[in-house]
């Protein structure tokens, strides 16, 4: 009798803490459950928290109808992120429904049911009650290749994010569960000729200047090292052509244009390699 009522007690208690986690993730629309709410002016919240550490990719889809036709609107940068969000800015209706598909290590997939957006004031009123809070006491690292730029708490972490986010061009990766790579936004370099300055089609650079009488004008011409490699001075002629032999070797090269003592232009030109 004493072991039979040992082990409904124990059961009791496994039952009660499995009860409690399930409340303490549910109350906070932990995957696969998650919240939809209409912010109005045609724009769609969708929240959720991911308690899965190996997630390795999440994508909202949405549709017109609750079980068929769903479109992926958005793949998240950061699925590992436990406390995370989209807002849909596009959304064709305000009670569309939405649905979260996403991937943990290993290959196992999961489609979280389809819901359509709440109003906010009830979204309020529910989420007014008391409920266990959702307490995320890791240190997020942020690292730039090999070395490690901050360390920040979830809290100041989410507000590193929305910086980077709406300040920068720069893009945030997780790579582990508390670990975020910085990838900077590199321009890529867009090569605008110059109408004074070019290379014609022989390969030869052709100068073309205006009001040669009345100005002064001279070019500079170097390496893109910067090594200068000649000058032109005290040009007196509207066209000009420089043979490209002048250049020793194809490749790019660098130019200053002067009119006058002041700086008219700086640029580059490329001499081919047909020589």
């Amino acid at each position: 009798m004493v072991s039979n009522l040992f082990w409904m007690g124990k059961r009791s208690i496994i039952f009660i803490f499995f009860s409690l986690h399930f409340f303490y993730l549910s109350a906070q629309d932990t995957l696969p459950r998650f919240s939809v709410i209409d912010k109005g002016n045609n724009r769609i919240q969708i929240k959720w928290i991911n308690p899965f550490s190996t997630c390795n990719q999440i994508l909202i889809q949405r549709s017109f109808d609750s079980s068929k036709n769903f479109k992926t609107i958005f793949s998240v940068p950061s699925p590992k992120q436990p406390i995370n969000g989209y807002v849909d800015n596009a959304a064709p209706i305000n009670n569309m429904y939405y649905r979260i598909f996403y991937v943990l290590d290993g290959g196992n997939y999961f489609f979280t049911e389809a819901k359509r957006s709440q109003d906010p004031n009830v979204y309020l009123k529910k989420d007014s009650t008391p409920s266990v809070e959702y307490i995320d006491k890791r240190t997020i690292v942020v690292k730039k290749e090999d070395s490690i730029l901050y360390t920040f708490d979830v809290g100041r972490f989410e507000q590193f994010k929305d910086s980077i986010l709406h300040t920068t061009r720069d893009t945030l990766f997780s790579k582990t569960f508390d670990t975020v790579l910085l990838k900077s936004f590199i321009p890529k370099e867009v090569f605008i000729p110059s109408i004074y300055i070019f290379t014609e089609k022989e390969g030869h650079v052709k100068i073309a200047l205006p009001d040669v009488p009345q100005k002064h004008y001279r070019v500079h011409f170097f390496e893109m090292d910067d090594t200068p490699l000649f000058e032109m001075k005290n040009i007196k002629e509207p066209f000009l052509i420089v043979d490209k032999t002048n250049f020793i070797h194809a490749g790019w090269f660098k130019f200053e244009l002067y009119e006058d003592q002041n700086l008219k232009e700086k640029n580059k030109i490329y001499i081919p390699k047909d020589f």
